[in-house]
């Protein structure tokens, strides 16, 4: 009578290989987690470079920056309070993430910020644009 070996996996086996996958787990989900956020703060720092661009161009036209510390429901800013939103041309209707924002005065500059929208994944995530009068912008992420 001659003994067949049996095929296939032991349960020592098993039980190492499932070790592997969680330990594997508990490492990739959290980074995968940050770069989804980093993803959706870059929606973000997209709006504040296009606030940017349009306050620069309101200056090249009136010779200073405009001040307001407000958005209207639908994204776009009435900066000059003529009723007449857009005059720097930026519409945040289309985000996904980030689709309110204020520019306010500061020391011959502006600050733009947004923040993520509440109802989303970007809740938390603060993106904040600072124009010196004389000088690179810089950008500031938080909440990621």
């Amino acid at each position: 009578m001659t003994r067949r070996r049996c095929k296939g996996f032991t349960l020592i086996e098993l039980v190492v290989v499932l070790v592997i996958i969680g330990i594997l787990s508990v490492i990739a989900v959290p980074m995968y987690r940050g770069y989804i956020r980093r993803a959706m703060a870059s929606e973000g720092r997209a709006l504040t470079g296009t606030i940017a661009t349009g306050e620069r161009v309101y200056y090249a036209q009136h010779s200073n920056y405009v001040a307001i510390a407000a958005t209207n429901e639908c994204g776009s800013m009435d900066l000059d309070g003529d009723g007449n939103p857009g005059d720097i041309d930026v519409d945040a209707r289309m985000n996904t993430y980030f689709r309110s924002f204020s520019v306010s005065a500061a020391g011959g500059g502006f600050v733009a910020a947004t923040t993520g929208e509440a109802a989303s994944d970007a809740n938390g995530i603060v993106v904040q644009l600072t124009q010196p009068p004389n000088g690179s912008p810089a950008v500031i992420i938080t909440g990621l």
